[in-house]
């Protein structure tokens, strides 16, 4: 029965995705002008230029490591954030308004400000990558900290526990799953704002590429370069969910 269902979903995902395909080239064959709108041959054909080109491949992996470095910021800011906030009711008062407030600004409104404090290159990207994922892991943090039953802090205060000890054994296991989702919404957050950041502040990056592909007027080169651009998103994204299954693997275990 399981493997009957499988076989559906697979037949309807990739289904939906031939439909597409052949809206696309309808559409396309419709409208006659390839810079409104490819055709799938086209594009596609652009995207294995794009995949083979050591220009862009080197242009992904600057991308790539200002995501990583960014996300990293935001990991490593956000989670002992969230901490304070999820185990001290003051820390609450005290930085839950803050937090709020900031994450209601829209990123793009941190842009020219980024620019005055930190010029052109790394520095305001690195900036909004992290701004852009921090909020995401503070709000999980907290939330994950503050819903901890107090049944376990009271076990390991009967054990005879110390306040460091209930933290690593206690604190850190219980929060864990939803600091790695923090983590992954953080990553998707910054792979999509360092794309847009790239348009403006660098001249370098696979933003950088869309960019030049939209001033020479190379629309099958930009439809190439944003599925590419999904692709990689789409691998980070199960890369940490994988991560996150590793790491948590005790709530994924079947009781028969």
């Amino acid at each position: 029965m399981m493997k009957s269902d499988d076989f559906k979903q697979k037949l309807y995902k990739y289904g939906f995705v031939i439909l597409l395909l052949i809206v696309w080239q309808i559409a396309s064959t419709k409208i006659g002008i390839p810079l409104l709108l490819p055709t799938p041959k086209s594009t596609f054909t652009e995207l294995y230029a794009n995949v083979t080109s050591s220009q862009v491949m080197t242009n992904i992996g600057i991308t790539m490591s200002r995501v990583v470095r960014g996300w990293l910021i935001a990991v490593l800011v956000g989670v002992p954030i969230g901490m304070a906030m999820g185990l001290s009711k003051i820390f609450e008062g005290i930085l839950g308004g803050v937090v709020n407030s900031l994450r209601q600004i829209p990123m793009m409104a941190w842009v020219p400000l980024s620019i005055i404090w930190l010029g052109i290159g790394d520095g305001p990207t690195l900036f909004m990558i992290a701004l852009n994922g921090v909020f995401q892991v503070i709000m999980n943090t907290s939330s994950g900290v503050a819903s901890i039953d107090k049944d376990y802090y009271n076990a390991a205060k009967s054990m005879g526990a110390s306040k460091m000890s209930t933290f690593v054994n206690v604190v850190v296991p219980a929060s864990m799953p939803h600091i790695l989702v923090g983590a992954r919404l953080a990553i998707g957050a910054g792979w999509m704002s360092v794309i847009w950041a790239e348009f403006i502040a660098t001249s370098a990056g696979i933003g950088y590429e869309m960019m030049q592909a939209q001033s020479m007027m190379q629309t099958n080169r930009l439809l190439a370069l944003m599925m590419l651009s999904a692709l990689i998103g789409f691998i980070l994204d199960r890369f940490l969910l994988l991560l996150n299954k590793r790491l948590t693997a005790w709530r994924y275990i079947r009781w028969n």
